[in-house]
């Protein structure tokens, strides 16, 4: 157990390290992981570490931490209102035993909606799973830029800076922004509903893309390499390059 303790401690950075990436704390066999110091980042793993024969395992639930405490503390602290009041005579048992009632129900109802929660496609899950249960990584991909000149495109930065008729040093510039943690997400954009986006998540990078007559941004997954969704920094930038270039068809992703 000690070793799986450490190997955990080791993936995690710095609680306020800007850089994306997996942060959290290992005390005893408790385990807390959360993905980013940013509200985008909002995926959370609570787990214990316990022996399975020779073996340890990791078993916990993930959820949205905004969510856990609004489901928890509310019917929490109003149980433990009524409680109170009933044993100081402050309120009534015909007025205190509904709200205890709905209270414990609540709390059962989070419970049991944590329980559920699905873990297919959380990036902590997937980090852990990826240190414990090695995989063959994919190959890097390479997405070849078109000759002639870039198009005009307009860029967001982390929807606080907006540059018209980018270029490719200014997009470039801030992908690596982005990779350092100085910015949250990049937008490429043809028009209103024709674009690129790329984010961080915990161990790389999400790319979606969105066409016309798309009802929302499509999520890229690798073809042939398990639907991987995560790509590194330098074929984020790649394709981005590539976009700005005029490409359009990337036969190395399917998009879901």
């Amino acid at each position: 157990m000690a070793e799986t303790r450490q190997r955990v401690r080791a993936l995690l950075q710095p609680w306020f390290d800007p850089k994306p990436g997996p942060r959290g704390f290992v005390l005893g066999r408790l385990v807390c992981i959360w993905s980013g110091l940013s509200l985008y980042h909002t995926f959370e793993l609570v787990a214990l570490i316990r022996r399975d024969g020779s073996a340890t395992r990791i078993s916990g639930i993930t959820t949205l931490m905004q969510a856990a405490l609004a489901l928890v503390l509310v019917p929490a602290i109003a149980a433990i209102w009524a409680a109170v009041g009933m044993v100081k005579g402050e309120l009534y048992a015909m007025g205190a035993v509904p709200i205890l009632m709905v209270s414990i129900l609540t709390l059962v109802l989070a419970a049991w909606l944590l329980r559920r929660n699905n873990n297919e496609h959380n990036e902590i899950v997937g980090l852990l799973r990826k240190e414990f249960e090695p995989q063959e990584s994919p190959e890097p991909l390479t997405f070849a830029r078109p000759t002639g000149e870039p198009r005009r495109m307009a860029m967001d930065v982390s929807g606080a800076r907006s540059i018209e008729n980018v270029t490719i040093e200014e997009l470039t510039a801030a992908l690596d922004a982005m990779h350092e943690g100085r910015e949250s997400h990049v937008i490429l954009s043809r028009s209103e509903t024709e674009f690129v986006q790329s984010a961080a998540s915990a161990f790389g990078y999400s790319i979606e893309r969105r066409n016309i007559g798309d009802d929302w941004p499509r999520n890229a997954r690798r073809i042939g390499a398990g639907s991987n969704a995560t790509f590194q920094i330098e074929e984020v930038k790649q394709l981005f390059c590539a976009y700005l270039y005029g490409a359009r068809k990337f036969p190395e992703l399917e998009w879901q």
